[in-house]
């Protein structure tokens, strides 16, 4: 690479830059950031010719991300010169830092996905390399900076619950290494990588719900390199965000969370085979589509299919069955084990309710407890679908019922 010919057109270029930004900020309808864009475009021509004529640019090149590339051709990199000499005060640092993206074989990053739901107060080492750690904690990024910002007005306000006007409060990072750096355009490029982040994400985000259980709702996702030269050579900063099917207006604050209860469900799930682990995850997604749902008979439904998940596995009468079998789990107190069961029966008459009269009261007969708020006995059918949940994911195994619904408590 021509090294003095590259310098000396990113300094013209880094003059002209700086002799013109005042006007820039002084007038214009458009945002500042825009009009310094379209003149680091427009200024970096010359640069852009002398890169054209290097043989490091002879053939199209691309920067690889966790699922993707971006393109590093002569017409990207020539505004990123200009950029980099304007924030480092020196054309000559700028063109040093092209010999590093250049010179760069293997870089590491992070995946990153976001959520609310939970607030960590200091980053937690998870199963798999996981770690989970408080919104503000993330280092920074063009990603995080943007969903920091407190500008409402940009937000589609209508149609975003109030939750979601703020940063997540969480996040979970994964550390990545991506090789080859660079590529060319014509290489045949194909990973999964992405996809197994995803799923990997998806899997820790229904744990620590079912952990709770609490509402988690995810937010947006990213890759990030480790080492900001390198982040710089990415064009833009890209997001993704899955389709929340089920989104609730506010989330609630459960106090605090157990996180060696969610550890400990996170190393279970993993060991678990995949015909029980998939059983499981459907159990997860149900329960936590009803920590996420409003209307008590809403919510008891979704319970019924989680614990129908793990609970039966033949046609029946399944209230009877579910409710000793979510009883026995539950606990070894033969006084706990009567309340589970007969929340779980009178969660299963809510669920009925709806599904045959289209609503549910207010109340209901809980056997031997009297009359209870509809809310209350959902809400206690919640945590003991979670301990279910846990339960037949401890043991790595569905229960033998024959020998179970036999046993007796031990207390």
């Amino acid at each position: 690479m021509d090294i003095s010919a590259l310098t000396s057109a990113v300094e013209a270029a880094l003059a002209q830059l700086t002799s013109r930004l005042p006007t820039v900020a002084n007038g214009g309808r458009r945002p500042v950031e825009l009009q310094e864009a379209i003149l680091e475009h427009e200024l970096s021509q010359a640069i852009q010719g002398v890169l054209a004529a290097q043989e490091e640019f002879a053939h199209p090149r691309m920067v690889r991300s966790l699922s993707g590339a971006t393109g590093f051709h002569a017409r990207f990199v020539a505004p990123m010169l200009l950029r980099q000499a304007r924030s480092r005060e020196s054309a000559a640092a700028a063109v040093a830092w092209l010999q590093k993206v250049l010179c760069t074989e293997r870089a590491s990053g992070i995946a990153v996905a976001t959520f609310w739901g939970l607030k960590p107060e200091a980053p937690v080492a998870l199963p798999d390399d996981v770690q989970l750690m408080p919104f503000d904690s993330l280092p920074p990024s063009r990603q995080k900076e943007a969903l920091s910002e407190q500008n409402l007005d940009a937000w589609p306000r209508l149609a975003t619950p109030p939750f979601a006007w703020q940063a997540p409060t969480a996040a979970l990072i994964r550390s990545a290494i991506i090789k080859p750096y660079l590529m060319h355009a014509g290489d045949d490029f194909q990973s999964s990588d992405a996809a197994y982040y995803s799923a990997l994400f998806a899997d820790v985000l229904l744990c620590l719900a079912t952990s709770g259980p609490s509402a988690i709702v995810g937010g947006r996702s990213w890759f990030q390199y480790t080492d900001p030269d390198l982040e710089a050579a990415l064009l833009g900063s890209s997001t993704q965000l899955a389709h929340q099917e089920i989104t609730p207006l506010v989330l609630e604050d459960r106090g605090e969370f157990d996180l060696e209860r969610a550890t400990t469900l996170l190393r279970d799930f993993a060991r678990l085979n995949s015909g029980l682990k998939n059983r499981a995850r459907t159990a997860m997604q149900r329960l936590g589509q009803a920590c996420l749902r409003r209307g008590p008979a809403d919510r008891a439904l979704e319970l019924a299919i989680a614990l129908e998940a793990l609970l039966v596995e033949s046609p029946g009468e399944h209230t009877f069955k579910i409710g000793l079998r979510a009883a026995l789990l539950t606990s070894n107190d033969l006084d706990q084990r009567r309340r589970n069961r007969a929340i779980i029966e009178a969660m299963y008459k809510i669920r009925s309710s709806l599904l045959h009269s289209g609503q549910s009261g207010d109340t209901w007969m809980v056997r031997g407890y009297g009359e209870m708020q509809t809310t209350e006995i959902v809400s206690e059918a919640v945590r003991i679908a979670a301990l279910v949940i846990q339960r037949v994911v401890g043991f790595g195994t569905v229960p033998d019922w024959g020998s179970l619904e036999l046993s007796s408590p031990t207390n």
